[in-house]
């Protein structure tokens, strides 16, 4: 096996791992029009959701009160990579961490899949980053993607994070060999909880394959004829929005004593997917000056007057 040595240049491995643009294309014919408005219709959501204020670089000088001054230095990371296991294929929950990455202004963001060659690279995922924008995607076994990875802090730069969804041999591997990079996974078993109603018809066509591979539990008016991939569970509303899901699926909350304690997601929203805490931020680095008061006629005042 060739290695992607310290002095070879990464763009070698990465036109051997790119994914063709042939398989996108076939992808693309695979999915009907209505399941690509259904990725096109949360790629701008969230772009709404997240790009509203749209800053990459920029600093923040605030003068205090009490007599000193504090600036905050932030900018996006040098590098995010967006590492997918071999059977991970929620298309939702792709897109809730390409975002942010590409919202972020992150330079490099790439979206990489260990693949044993067992199963094909599923058309939702492929066709999501298409639409979203996404041009580097790559495949590969375990070590030879960890070589070409390994290489991102040289050749991009100090600052990186590597995502992980699914259970990956190579999210190991790498942080192993990258001990100073930020690694975050969700775990590899997610689970959506979705409450029934009379006054609700849920899209659970939508639901079941934009969130394929997660666990779906349906409470409430649970229909003799709902089959797999969907659990039918027992109980309360009140009971049912207390279990560890990660998303849920209710057609109102107005009555609940608490809300949620997940992102939820309403009728005419089926599809979505949040990780909490996933922002374009995750993405950026800051860091804070603090010294003594500066004279500046622009700064910010915090503080009691």
């Amino acid at each position: 096996m060739e290695t992607v040595g310290k002095y070879m240049d990464i763009s070698h491995g990465l036109d051997i791992l790119q994914v063709d643009d042939e398989l996108f294309a076939d992808a693309y014919a695979l999915l009907d029009a209505a399941q690509r408005s259904v990725l096109k219709k949360w790629i701008a959501q969230l772009y709404l959701f997240w790009g509203r204020d749209r800053r990459c670089e920029h600093f923040e000088r605030v003068h205090w009160d009490q007599g000193f001054t504090t600036t905050t230095f932030t900018r996006p990371l040098d590098w995010s990579l967006l590492l997918l296991a071999e059977e991970f294929a929620s298309s939702s929950q792709l897109l809730s961490v390409l975002m942010p990455m590409m919202l972020s202004g992150t330079r490099h963001v790439c979206v990489v899949r260990e693949t044993s060659g067992a199963r094909a690279f599923p058309a939702p995922l492929l066709v999501a980053m298409e639409l979203a924008g996404q041009e580097v995607v790559l495949a590969g076994q375990k070590d030879r993607l960890a070589e070409v990875v390994e290489c991102y802090p040289e050749k991009f730069g100090p600052l990186g994070k590597v995502c992980c969804l699914g259970r990956t041999a190579a999210a190991s591997e790498l942080q192993a060999r990258m001990p100073g990079v930020d690694f975050w996974s969700p775990g590899s078993a997610q689970r959506a909880g979705i409450w029934v109603d009379e006054n609700v018809s849920w899209d659970f066509e939508t639901i079941a394959w934009t969130l394929a591979g997660t666990r779906l539990y349906v409470g409430g008016l649970v229909s003799d004829t709902l089959c797999d991939p969907f659990i039918p569970i027992e109980g309360s509303l009140e009971s049912f929005v207390s279990h560890d899901f990660g998303t849920f699926f209710l057609p109102h909350t107005d009555h609940l004593s608490l809300p949620p304690a997940a992102p939820t997601f309403g009728p005419g929203q089926e599809g979505g997917w949040l990780w909490t805490g996933m922002t374009p931020q995750s993405f950026t680095r800051s860091t804070v000056v603090w010294h003594e008061e500066v004279p500046d006629h622009e700064e910010k005042t915090n503080g009691l007057t």
